[in-house]
């Protein structure tokens, strides 16, 4: 470990650099922490515009009273809805969040950054080839962050394999695959290890960087109890790790997907 992110902190591996002609400029602290709550109100604003348009849509076909009373039914858990049908409705819904969040990411990144936006989130070509041996030992160290995590939220939190149960409805499985090994890591990677770490990574350098789009990673995935959150915090490590390596968040959304596809057929075959 020394080793590998000594080595990550050399030359070879020092921050990428925009070049001078570059409008693209990453924030500073308080531009960071003021942006991104422009990018959270306004997936926010884009969600509501398509919930909106989607209960125009009822309205139209089954009544104006229709799509309120069918709120109310799922607010207040008297709908007459099957399970599978309100499953496959909350999946939906985090499915239209998730495009939400990375088209409002996209939209203030070309705000800020213009024709050169995509430096701002690292979303660019790798900039290592795939038979670089660095950066396959830095996705093997991610692999074993990764094991390790789940082996230590299994040993000291035995209920955690209800957190990724699998519905028994097909429709939503394959809703949440589309979700969680697809949409899920390339909004998640825009956001912790394109948008903050590029930031900070400017305004730090690595280890800051590092280490606080970690824990903002971990936070985003706290749900009641807080081994869980500690257990993703290596996960983060990990991606963050390889998208310092590659120089690019599409290698580090590619194994945030195959990690993520990988739990979905272990919960999906019932296995662990």
């Amino acid at each position: 470990m020394a080793a590998m992110t000594s080595a990550m902190t050399s030359e070879s591996m020092a921050p990428e650099s925009m070049s001078p002609e570059s409008e693209a400029k990453p924030y500073g602290l308080l531009g960071l922490c003021l942006s991104l709550v422009a990018i959270l109100g306004l997936a926010v604003l884009i969600f509501l515009a398509m919930v909106f348009m989607v209960l125009a849509v009822d309205a139209a076909i089954f009544g104006f009273r229709h799509p309120f009373a069918l709120l109310h039914r799922l607010v207040s858990g008297t709908s007459s809805l099957s399970t599978a049908l309100e499953t496959r409705l909350m999946l939906g819904a985090g499915i239209l969040l998730y495009i939400d969040v990375i088209a409002a990411i996209v939209a203030v990144a070309r705000w800020r950054g213009g024709t050169t936006w995509r430096d701002l989130v690292a979303w660019r070509p790798l900039a290592l080839p795939l038979r670089s041996g660095r950066l396959w030992r830095v996705i093997g160290l991610a692999v074993l962050l990764s094991f390790a995590a789940n082996a230590a939220l299994s040993y000291f939190y035995p209920d955690a394999k209800s957190l990724s149960e699998m519905p028994k409805d097909q429709g939503a499985a394959a809703l949440l695959l589309l979700l969680a090994a697809g949409l899920a890591p390339i909004a998640e990677e825009l956001v912790f290890r394109g948008w903050i770490y590029t930031s900070l990574r400017a305004s730090f350098g690595f280890w800051p960087a590092l280490l606080v789009s970690s824990a903002a990673f971990a936070l985003a995935h706290y749900e009641g109890t807080h081994l869980y959150a500690l257990t993703v915090f290596p996960v983060g490590i990990g991606l963050g790790l390889i998208r310092e390596s590659a120089g690019s968040t599409k290698a580090s959304a590619a194994f945030h997907g195959f990690y993520n596809f990988v739990a979905w057929c272990l919960a999906y075959l019932d296995i662990g």
